[in-house]
């Protein structure tokens, strides 16, 4: 289990994000344990906003997420091969 660290703060940890555009498993991890543990002040309202609304509009990806969509694509696309396959056959007979 991660535990958090003595300086860490959420106003931090969401600028990270911003910055990089990229939330790891383990920042997601904080994030959310972040949130549980603590109250939040106007200013962690106003920068989560700021997250909320990369997070919607796909400035910022979730690595969890990146993974889940590569294998998709993946799918599709030996799916799609798989069936321009099944064509050359038929083609051929």
């Amino acid at each position: 289990m991660l535990t958090l660290p003595a300086n860490f703060s959420l106003s931090h940890l969401v600028r990270r994000i911003l910055a990089t555009r990229l939330v790891t498993p383990a920042q997601e991890y904080q994030l959310n344990q972040a949130l549980w543990d603590s109250e939040l002040t106007p200013a962690d309202r106003q920068i989560l906003e700021k997250l909320l609304q990369g997070l919607v509009n796909g400035q910022i990806v979730v690595l969890r997420e990146l993974g889940h969509r590569q294998t998709l694509a993946e799918n599709s696309f030996l799916s799609a091969r798989k069936d321009q396959s099944h064509e050359k056959v038929v083609a051929l007979t």
